[in-house]
Order: C-alpha cells, then structure tokens, then sequence
C-alpha cells in the first residue's frame, strides 16, 4: 500500500517489508524498519534497504555502501554502517536541522553540527 497525500510516482522498493509512501510530509520506511521523513516526490529503486534520503524528485538507489548523489549536489551513502551528511542543501531539504536515519549503530550528522546517533530501527518524526 502506498498512501499519497499528493501526486508523485513512488516504487515500491524490494526489500525486508519495505514500504514507501509519497507527497509532501510522508515517511519513507526502508529496508530494516529505517524511516526518512520527506518532502516533495521521492522515488525509491529496488534494494536491500539501507538509508532513503528524499528531497526535489531525487532518485535515490540504496545497497551495501554505494555514493548516492542527492538535494543540491550532496553525496548520501548508504547501507550498513554509513554516515549521512544532512541539513542544508544535503540529504532532506526541509530547514536547516533535518534528521536522516542510517545503517546499525552509525552516525547521521545532521543540520549545522547536530549528531543524531541511529540504530537497527529509527523512526525520525517531520
């Protein structure tokens, strides 16, 4: 099920129970219960998971570890036990203090110096 509270295209991703809804202000789960609030489309290939930025129609393929190019010319990786730069101009373009979960047990930098630190399951609220 994919409930859209506005128009955008949206794949579900091949995975462990992924699911991903769309339009502005939804939660994107991926892979091992990881959720991304996002803004704006988001369109998510097939994978293993691993941490979904989202943003301005960014196309964002998650596997073990691989660059993801993302927002206004940020490189996202994802998998297991990557670290995701965020905030302005980064992974989710909503304010300056935006929160993008990751991996087990890794760091998510995030906004202007805040460190979130993540887990096997993190849910980050809009």
């Amino acid at each position: 099920m994919v409930p859209c509270d506005f128009r955008s295209v949206v794949p579900l991703p091949r995975g462990f129970g992924s699911m991903v809804p769309c339009g502005f202000g939804s939660m994107v789960p991926c892979g091992f219960g990881r959720v991304v609030p996002c803004d704006f489309s988001v369109v998510v290939p097939r994978g293993f998971g691993g941490v979904v930025p989202c943003g301005f129609g960014i196309v964002v393929p998650c596997g073990f570890g691989s660059m993801v190019p993302c927002g206004f010319g940020g490189m996202v990786p994802c998998g297991f036990g990557s670290v995701v730069p965020c905030g302005f101009g980064g992974v989710v373009p909503r304010g300056f203090s935006s929160m993008v979960p990751c991996g087990f047990g890794s760091v998510v930098p995030c906004g202007f110096g805040r460190v979130v630190p993540c887990d096997f399951s993190v849910v980050v609220p809009r």
